[in-house]
């Protein structure tokens, strides 16, 4: 069965504040394919039964629940930043084990089978790490292009006319590149804020949107993505799956996962792509 696509696309949003997400659902990509730049919260607590430790991947039997354990942190307001992978259970087999009997007779798993394979066989201690590495695998295979950054604090409930703040930048190797402050420095930045203060209030008149994702992606809340059927292996036994983790289109659709994305509709309470 071919993907139903719409035809019309919808304009880019200025900016997305999106949390760390272990192989993220679609419209988490979709959302982020729509922004002309994204950030990621580091500075958030761990939540519990969220996408930071899991991701549904479509079984033989319906979706199917992939969750990374953690280790118990020292403190219950630790940043998901800290929050360390468990060795517990062999996850890792487990988890690339599902997904080679989940995809293995997907059109393009085989192409893109090695790309991911080294998550599974390789020890990285910190969940964030491993999220934004498999985030920036997917993004590049699909194709998304859009700038991410990471906060330096926590963002507290920016809204559309207000600019997420943060000086980190994701880097080729991995790793959570800062600006470093030298002596003398304070001046300079209590001056660039103020400055910043009046470009914002400029910003105002341009329709300047800031979308704050955070907590609208969760698998207890219904999506708000309308996702039309696209093609996958079990769809004639179990219908289609909306929503699941990327790879799930990115397995099925290949390189046309992108164009899927750019069309795909929202509803306006969502309020991405007004």
């Amino acid at each position: 069965m071919e993907a139903a696509v719409p035809k019309r696309e919808h304009p880019r949003v200025k900016r997305v504040l999106l949390p760390s997400f272990y192989l993220a659902p679609v419209e988490y990509y979709a959302a982020l394919l729509h922004a002309h730049s994204a950030q990621v919260e580091v500075h958030d607590h761990y939540q519990k039964q969220s996408y930071r430790n899991r991701c549904v991947i479509a079984g033989a039997n319906g979706p199917m629940t992939l969750s990374i354990p953690v280790e118990k942190a020292k403190s219950d307001t630790a940043p998901m930043r800290d929050t360390r992978i468990s060795d517990h259970g062999h996850w890792r087999h487990l988890h690339w084990n599902a997904i080679l009997s989940a995809y293995n007779s997907t059109p393009f798993f085989p192409y893109y089978e090695d790309e991911f394979r080294p998550f599974y066989e390789q020890r990285i201690p910190f969940l964030h790490d491993f999220n934004e590495r498999l985030r920036q695998l997917v993004c590049r295979l699909i194709g998304i292009e859009t700038p991410v950054s990471y906060t330096t604090r926590y963002i507290e409930c920016p809204n559309e006319n207000q600019q997420p703040s943060g000086e980190g930048t994701f880097q080729e190797n991995g790793k959570l590149e800062r600006k470093r402050q030298t002596k003398g420095s304070k001046q300079q930045e209590q001056k660039g804020q103020a400055e910043q203060s009046e470009q914002l209030d400029q910003s105002d008149q341009t329709d300047e949107r800031i979308i704050d994702l955070r907590e609208a992606i969760h698998p207890k809340r219904p999506s708000c993505l309308t996702t039309p059927p696209y093609y996958q292996v079990f769809s004639e036994r179990l219908g289609f799956l909306p929503n699941l983790s990327i790879i799930d289109l990115l397995f099925n659709l290949g390189n046309e996962s992108r164009l899927y994305l750019a069309q795909i509709s929202h509803p306006r309470h969502f309020s991405l792509f007004l």
